[in-house]
C-alpha cells in the first residue's frame, strides 16, 4: 500500500507556518509575538519530530548568535529586555533569517530530493523542471563541477583554502556553477532522449509514496488561508 508522500507533508509544514506569522500579525492588538521566536520554536519542534538533530543545533546555535549580536549592536546591554527587544527588532537580516533561511534550511535536510521528481508529475515536464531532475538526483555532479572551479581558481593565484576567502570570490565562482549546473542538466536530459528513456516519464518499479488527496487539499487551503490573512492586514 502506497503512503502519502512526504515531501508535500513537509511542504503543507512550512505553509502552516507562514499562516501562523500572518495569524499573529492580526493579534497584535491582544499579545505580541516575535516572528523570529515563532520560527525558532515551531522548526525546533519539527526537528524533534523528523529527528533532524543536526538543524535542531544549527537553529539554535544561529539563534543565540543573532540574539546576542543584535542585542549588542543595537542596545550595548545584555538581558531579557533588550533581547526581547531585539527580536523585535524591523532588521532585513533578522527577516531574512525567518523567513527565507529557516525554512529553507528545514527542506533542505528533510526533503527527499530523489522522490520529488516523482512528486512534481506533470511539472517535471515542463521548461527548466526536466533540466533540474537530473541534477538534483546527481547532486555530485554539482559538487565536482564547485570543487574544479575552486581548483582553476586557485591556479590562477586565488586562495581558495578557507570559507571566507571563498565567499569574498563569490562573484567569480557562482554564475560557472550555475551555468554548467544547467548545461551538465541539459546534457543528462539530451542523453536520456538519446537512449529513448526520458527522465521525466521515469517511475520506479515499486513508488512507495504518493500525493495523497488530502495533502493537496490541505496545501491549497493553507495557502488560501495565508493569502486571506494578508489581504486582512491591508483591508
Amino acid at each position: 500500500m502506497q503512503k502519502s508522500s512526504p515531501n508535500l507533508t513537509l511542504m503543507n509544514f512550512v505553509v502552516l507556518f507562514y499562516v501562523l506569522v500572518s495569524a499573529s500579525k492580526l493579534l497584535t492588538r491582544y499579545a505580541v509575538a516575535p516572528h523570529i521566536l515563532i520560527a525558532v520554536v515551531y522548526f525546533g519542534i519539527l526537528s524533534f519530530i523528523y529527528n533532524r538533530r543536526d538543524y535542531f543545533v544549527l537553529v539554535c546555535t544561529s539563534f543565540l548568535f543573532l540574539t546576542f549580536f543584535f542585542s549588542f549592536l543595537e542596545f550595548r546591554h545584555f538581558g531579557w529586555q533588550f533581547f526581547w527587544n531585539t527580536w523585535l527588532l524591523h532588521k532585513t537580516a533578522l527577516y531574512l533569517y525567518t523567513f527565507l533561511l529557516l525554512p529553507s534550511l528545514f527542506l533542505t535536510y528533510t526533503l527527499n530530493f530523489f522522490q520529488l521528481s516523482t512528486d512534481m508529475g506533470a511539472w517535471s515536464k515542463k521548461g527548466l523542471f526536466r533540466f533540474f531532475i537530473p541534477v538534483i538526483v546527481k547532486k555530485e555532479l554539482i559538487v565536482h563541477r564547485y570543487k574544479n572551479i575552486m581548483d582553476a581558481l586557485w591556479e590562477r593565484g586565488y586562495d581558495t583554502t578557507k570559507m571566507l576567502k571563498r565567499l569574498q570570490l563569490l562573484y567569480l565562482w557562482m554564475v560557472p556553477l550555475i551555468v554548467t549546473t544547467l548545461m551538465e542538466g541539459v546534457e543528462s536530459y539530451e542523453y536520456n532522449q538519446m537512449l529513448n528513456s526520458d527522465i521525466t516519464l521515469y517511475v520506479p518499479k515499486r513508488n512507495l509514496y504518493k500525493v495523497s488527496p488530502l495533502q493537496k487539499v490541505s496545501f491549497w487551503f493553507l495557502v488560501a488561508v495565508l493569502f486571506v490573512l494578508i489581504v486582512l492586514r491591508y483591508v
